[in-house]
């Protein structure tokens, strides 16, 4: 069945399969400020939404493609046309699984939106998940998003090959360790593992991040030969405390990043994910987050921009006052799935 997402002429046909499921628990969802009322299902650890309802709430209207087959519901049975068929937005692969329950079309909720233009934020504690459109995307906006996606996952395909068991290695400092969430598997490096390991289920995970030390102490404790020991596929790495400056020098800071990304790149094949963060009013911040765009593109590292999230979200700090808490960390895990996502 082909169904049609019409705004500024997006033409989005979609692929299905007709697999089990059971509904999911409490969950709330709203999109664009506006209640989902509907059941939601699991599938697999995934909560699939109704295709019709979430793509109405996000701005665009479905109808049935002309000269296309259709779901027709027999006896309470669903009866599907043959055939295979792909997930594309004018043209280019989307890449979305669907289930039938009940004669009705069910997506993934987080992977529809956020193919689709969208931020999407869940809240444990509340068990609420927001869904907001980033921007007035258009069609070409969201073809050419596509596009970018699909060129990043090429570009990773060929640079790392076929993967057999992937390899997931953490740098950093407490944060990434998971200070502050509770418990520590909640940390945004975990929710990475996490995701990935739903693309790639013989996932292994190494996590070297050492609270309290800096970049200095990465070479000096011999982490990142560590690193480049596990021969990983993904290295995501986040350093809050040069961030922070304690005092650190920018020579320093940058001799340091240019032999770490020097060591990982001709070490390893691996993709580097660096969050890059500025902090106001701390030494050299600014200074130093300029540093590593300079340092970037010289050794092809994908950086995360974070801004002050704490100013704009006070309620995601952990009552110590330094670490996220675990609004945070999903804040952070979200933010990082934005990169990371596209290239694996």
């Amino acid at each position: 069945m082909i169904h049609t997402l019409m705004r500024s002429a997006l033409l989005v046909l979609l692929a299905f399969t007709l697999i089990g499921g059971h509904e999911a628990g409490a969950l709330e969802v709203y999109v664009r400020n506006k209640p989902l009322n509907e059941r939601l299902i699991e599938v697999k650890g995934t909560v699939y939404a109704p295709l019709d309802s979430l793509i109405k709430l996000l701005g665009f209207s479905a109808e049935a493609g002309e000269g296309t087959a259709a779901i027709v519901k027999k006896a309470g049975e669903c009866s599907l046309p043959q055939g295979t068929f792909t997930l594309t937005c004018e043209g280019a692969p989307l890449e979305i699984p669907m289930v039938i329950r009940e004669g009705r079309a069910y997506v993934p909720l987080r992977e529809f939106a956020e193919k689709l233009g969208a931020s999407v934020l869940y809240t444990k504690e509340t068990d609420i998940m927001d869904i907001t459109l980033r921007k007035n995307i258009s069609a070409q906006e969201i073809q050419k998003s596509i596009n970018d996606m699909k060129l990043q996952r090429l570009e990773t395909q060929k640079k790392l090959g076929t993967i057999s068991t992937f390899k997931y290695v953490v740098l950093g400092s407490s944060s990434a360790e998971g200070s502050g969430a509770d418990p520590a598997s909640k940390g945004f490096a975990c929710q990475i593992g996490d995701r990935l390991r739903a693309r790639f289920p013989d996932l292994v995970m190494k996590n070297l991040a050492r609270g309290g030390k800096s970049s200095s102490d990465f070479i000096s404790m011999g982490l990142i030969q560590q690193a480049v020991q596990e021969q990983p596929h993904l290295v995501v790495i986040l350093s809050l405390i040069d961030h922070n400056g304690y005092g650190m020098e920018q020579g320093l800071f940058r001799k340091n990043w240019t032999q770490i990304f020097q060591s990982l790149t001709s070490g390893t094949k691996a993709v580097i994910v660096f969050g890059n963060f500025y902090v106001p009013g701390a030494s050299n911040s600014l200074e130093l987050k300029r540093i590593i765009e300079e340092l970037a593109p010289r050794y092809n590292v994908k950086l995360v921009d974070f801004p002050d999230m704490f100013k704009e979200h006070p309620e995601y700090r952990h009552a110590d006052g330094i670490h996220p808490n675990n609004k945070g960390h999903d804040a952070y895990t979200d933010r990082f799935w934005q990169v990371i996502g596209n290239l694996f």
